[in-house]
């Protein structure tokens, strides 16, 4: 009987969820074909750190686990020695067979989503003594939960994984649970459900009093996770507004507020570019004018810095040219930050979208060092002719000088055309000297006789623009 290589594909596919780690290795060595179904990255899986190179996207993690939990006697791990450290727990132990695979699967569903890299959770150790309640168990990174506290965690991680609101609202009204982060797992078992959590599951969170801000840990540092923040970026409207929408009632019933929290939110979506989201947020807010309009301009100058054009355009159209020109005493105007933060090959259309929304081209009333000095400072001649182009005034004088006299020294001859063009003044007074910058042809003339000389071709130099900076001590 002859199968069709698509249907025998599908087939190899399915299979994979009924055989065992090891048979899946076997098989994949039958021909290309089955290499190809039954693991699609073509990894060699019995090398380890090719497994845990290509981990994100390794399509058997809990089947890889379970072979783990197989070979603890004789290849143990991190993960192997939690795992029968959790089975030893008086409340597993007396547990049937069919009860403890159930707990060793839901412990693999937190696994599955750790943060922690695969060397961590598979590399050796030992565990130290303790009885199995209180043992703990440490590593290079420190100190580790202890098997009873990793193991609610895990139950509860799996729970919100599965969609179980039912078992978890049981295993919240049995164990208390702060909500902490386990080192063991290394995640936050709420953190999950702000990234994906259903409705009910995240009534029941929010019904048990779940934090709102919690710690989380980076590859260096802990640091403070806003759980809002993260529901914003995972980018789905309905899971956002499922949670703030809790959480506001909640807070209503305590007569809080979850302000400090959307505030986070909305920095948090502007930041990776989810517009959409933070509009989302903005329904929750009902601030008064000063706030919201400090909020926006906080995500003005941060969409600036990370030079997200479309963020930007959105601040700007919503909130006009009041917020491109806004500063306070410790917030530079938003044109300074375009020409000082933001990245360079973003830099000409980020200024050109902030004029075109009003912006002051030359940075505010009374400044003397203007966004102008500043281009030319940064050897930005396209930015400068498009701030002179816009309005900027080209005699300024600054701490380098006017623009006229920063131009010519740097040797930016298009620029200096530029300048005269736009009115700047050939001759002014700057730190108790004159100057005066003038075309001397008597200077090109020179330039042309000694070319001449040494036998090379000066016809090119008539075609060049030369302009002199000439300078006078006052009396």
């Amino acid at each position: 009987m002859r199968v069709p290589l698509e249907i025998l594909e599908l087939i190899l596919q399915q299979a994979v969820e009924c055989l065992s780690y090891q048979d899946t290795l076997r098989l994949r060595l039958v021909n290309s074909l089955f290499d190809r179904a039954l693991w699609p990255a073509s990894a060699h899986l019995q090398n380890e750190k090719s497994v845990f190179k290509s981990w994100h996207t390794f399509p058997y993690k809990r089947k890889y686990l379970w072979y783990l939990i197989e070979e603890h006697y004789t290849r143990p791990c991190t993960f192997s020695y939690l795992i029968q450290g959790i089975i030893e727990l008086p409340r597993v132990a007396c547990m049937s067979l069919r009860e403890q695979h159930n707990i060793v699967d839901k412990m693999i569903d937190a696994m599955i989503h750790s943060v922690h890299g695969p060397e961590a959770l598979y590399g050796l150790h030992r565990p130290e003594d303790g009885t199995p309640q209180q043992k703990c168990y440490y590593t290079s990174t420190g100190r580790r939960d202890s098997a009873e506290s990793t193991l609610i965690a895990g139950l509860i991680v799996s729970a919100i994984y599965r969609g179980d609101h039912v078992g978890l609202r049981d295993l919240l009204d049995r164990c208390d649970y702060s909500g902490l982060w386990n080192q063991n797992l290394g995640l936050v078992p709420v953190d999950l459900a702000y990234r994906g959590g259903t409705r009910e599951v995240i009534r029941t969170l929010v019904e048990h009093g779940c934090v709102t801000t919690y710690t989380g840990k980076t590859a260096w540092s802990y640091d403070n996770t806003c759980g809002l923040a993260v529901a914003a970026r995972h980018g789905d409207k309905e899971l956002l507004e499922t949670w703030v929408t809790l959480l506001n009632e909640r807070a209503a019933r305590h007569e809080q507020n979850i302000y400090s929290e959307l505030r986070t939110a909305v920095l948090g979506a502007l930041r990776i570019g989810k517009i959409e989201m933070a509009a989302v947020l903005e329904r929750y807010l009902d601030w008064t004018w000063s706030d919201m309009n400090m909020l926006w301009f906080q995500c003005l100058n941060g969409a600036i810095k990370d030079g997200m054009l479309d963020v930007v355009q959105w601040l700007l159209s919503r909130e006009g040219p009041s917020l491109a020109r806004q500063s306070t005493q410790w917030h530079k105007a938003p044109l300074f930050i375009a020409l000082q933060d933001c990245p360079f090959q973003k830099r000409p259309a980020m200024v050109e979208l902030l004029l075109d929304h009003g912006a002051n081209p030359d940075g505010g009333v009374g400044v003397s060092h203007t966004p102008l000095h500043i281009a030319i400072k940064n050897g930005e001649e396209e930015v400068a002719i498009l701030l002179l182009h816009r309005g900027a005034d080209p005699n300024v004088v600054g701490r380098r000088g006017p623009p006229l006299h920063m131009a010519t020294q740097w040797r930016y001859p298009r620029l200096v055309r530029c300048l005269l063009k736009h009115n700047a003044r050939r001759n002014y007074q700057f730190r108790g000297k004159k100057y005066v910058v003038s075309q001397d042809a008597k200077v090109v003339g020179n330039i042309m006789l000694l070319l001449g000389e040494l036998g090379l071709e000066a016809e090119p130099v008539q075609q060049e623009e030369y302009y002199v900076l000439g300078q006078k001590c006052t009396s």
